[in-house]
């Protein structure tokens, strides 16, 4: 329980780095934001966050907060003081800090294909590093990598998180993550490969819908509809196994972006057609059929009355 919630503190962090990030303001580099994060994420992620220039993000999130939050907060400490503990190493040795960082979530079928939709949830924290080997072997919490390349970060025997490498970063998840974190590591490796292009097209696409998007130094995209579609097996559990197979397709995402503007906080967001047409048909197919299930278990309970 604590190491996911250590997890949890830093997607926490995460999150709220993107809502007061140098997205768009006049202040930010022009230079285009490279696109490298989301040739890595999976395209079918229920949604991806990225912040570029991380440090250099963090700093102005604290120039923003002055005279606003208590003197003694500092957001730079805050922010890699969680990934430190995340990462079994307060001197974050082997991290780039001015890098770039993404935290995604997608549902990974396995063994638990069938069960709550939430143990298939994976979260997946992409650290960019300068040098992988050198992250691992300077870092004394972390073990060498087994026969997948995953190593886990331990401190004093208890295991903290999973880490792998995927080309200039670490993903880093959950320890009782392992075999999400294969599965999705195959899937970008059957990109990388030559397979099929399923990485960032649908994120990449929606992330053009915003002017100057690829100056931004943060962006994230969020997909309800595959949101809506974990729904049934949520609400009833082992209850709905009927409503198991449900699945509308999707192919959109909404997208935003945020930012400082002349002491203020600005936002953009696009709501793409698609996405509300995607929505509809979800509720179209799967509401009824949910009012259908619920009637089906009135009547058996009433049957075994």
């Amino acid at each position: 329980m604590v190491n996911s919630r250590r997890l949890r503190n830093f997607v926490t962090a995460g999150l709220a780095v993107l809502l007061l990030c140098g997205g768009l303001s006049a202040g930010s580099s022009t230079r285009r934001a490279s696109d490298g994060l989301l040739r890595i994420v999976p395209g079918k992620s229920l949604f991806c966050v990225r912040v570029n220039k991380f440090e250099n993000t963090i700093e102005a999130v604290n120039e923003f907060l002055k005279d606003v939050a208590p003197v003694s907060f500092d957001a730079e400490t805050e922010v890699f003081s969680k990934l430190g503990e995340l990462l079994g190493d307060d001197n974050l040795r082997g991290i780039n800090r001015k890098g770039n960082v993404a935290i995604f979530g997608m549902v990974v079928q396995g063994e638990q294909a069938g069960g709550h939709p939430m143990a298939n949830m994976f979260i997946g924290a992409l650290v960019p590093v300068r040098n992988y080997d050198k992250f691992i072997s300077g870092n004394p919490n972390c073990g060498e990598p087994d026969g997948e390349g995953i190593s886990t970060i331990t401190l004093e025997g208890r295991p903290l998180a999973l880490a792998t490498n995927l080309r200039r970063f670490a993903i880093v998840c959950a320890p009782n993550a392992r075999e999400k974190l294969s599965r999705v590591k195959e899937l970008i490796d059957q990109v990388k490969s030559g397979g099929p292009k399923e990485i960032g097209s649908e994120m990449k696409a929606v992330l053009d819908m915003i002017p100057k998007s690829k100056e931004a130094e943060a962006v994230g995209t969020f997909n309800y509809v595959r949101i809506h579609n974990m729904l049934p097996k949520m609400m009833f559990g082992a209850d709905g196994a009927d409503l198991a197979e449900l699945y509308v397709q999707t192919k959109s995402n909404v997208a935003f972006a945020s930012g400082f503007d002349d002491n203020k906080i600005t936002m953009q967001m696009v709501m793409p057609k698609m996405h509300l047409l995607e929505i509809k048909s979800a509720f179209e197919t799967i509401i009824p059929q949910i009012k259908k299930h619920e009637e089906l278990q009135r009547q058996k309970r009433k049957e075994e009355l």
